[in-house]
């Protein structure tokens, strides 16, 4: 499938990996909102695409940034896929580079 040695494999394993957490905390966080907010914006003369939009997504943003800051930092400490998929040197990431860079230096007694 041409896997190996390309950014979209890794991309779609760490999807694969925090997509899960993410549904779970969203649609916990989101059965915490009063259904007062849906009533109020009908009530107001919003569409149900409205109410979602308008009265849920200032609550939401909080949410959707904490969740960023969690992928990003799952992304960025990851280091197993990245080893395993990505194996020429032009196209590790960050951690894998530092690892063959640590591996490299503790036989000459460097570090």
């Amino acid at each position: 499938m041409a896997l190996l040695n390309n950014h979209w494999a890794l991309i779609l394993a760490m999807v694969t990996i925090s997509s899960p957490y993410a549904i779970w905390v969203l649609k916990q966080a989101s059965d915490k909102l009063p259904v007062e907010l849906d009533e109020a914006a009908v009530m107001d003369g919003a569409t149900t695409c409205n109410c979602s939009g308008w009265s849920m997504c200032p609550d939401d943003a909080v949410r959707w940034w904490r969740f960023g800051t969690y992928a990003l930092l799952l992304a960025w400490n990851e280091y197993l896929y990245a080893f395993l998929l990505l194996s020429r040197d032009t196209e590790i990431t960050l951690p894998v580079a530092l690892g063959n860079f640590l591996a490299a230096a503790i036989p000459l007694g460097i570090a």
